[in-house]
């Protein structure tokens, strides 16, 4: 069972936090957006390579399942490792690292292909999951980041 917790972030929101296996080998960014390997094995003896458990930086593949923004106190580690997302709720206000060119409260944002930023949204209809990319946050700041991710202030949806 993944460990779950409550930890205050931005304007004291109160957020869930998960508790996932990266089994990566980056150095993670702080806002990193992390993706469910989708092709994890369901019964994996070792818990931490289960699906649901275990996370990779997105890809074309595993786009659709995202897991969470790196809850900031987990910023800099380098995998494999065990880290902490915020669990993707609708109306909670995080930081994550955003690569677009972005008007607040208009540009839908969603994991981009080999990126552990959030891109513009390509898909007309932003509820469903179009082209692979499910939208899952919106941005709060008007900022051109398209050349280079930065952190921005998202709402998630």
């Amino acid at each position: 069972m993944a460990q779950i917790g409550v930890v205050s972030y931005n304007a004291d929101e109160a957020v869930e936090t998960r508790s996932v296996y990266y089994s990566g080998e980056d150095t993670l960014p702080t806002g990193a957006v992390l993706c469910y390997k989708h092709d994890a094995e369901v019964g994996a003896d070792d818990r931490k390579l289960q699906r649901g458990v275990n996370v990779v930086k997105p890809a074309t593949a595993n786009l659709m399942y995202p897991a969470g923004i790196l809850d900031p106190r987990d910023a800099g580690k380098t995998g494999p490792c065990y880290v902490r997302v915020i669990v993707p709720r609708r109306g909670s206000f995080v930081t994550a690292l955003v690569k677009a060119n972005a008007t607040g409260g208009t540009t839908m944002l969603a994991p981009e292909n080999d990126s552990y930023a959030l891109a513009a949204h390509t898909g007309a209809e932003t509820n469903t999951l179009v082209q692979n990319e499910p939208c899952i946050a919106v941005a709060t700041e008007t900022a051109n980041t398209s050349s280079e991710a930065a952190t921005k202030l998202v709402a998630l949806r």
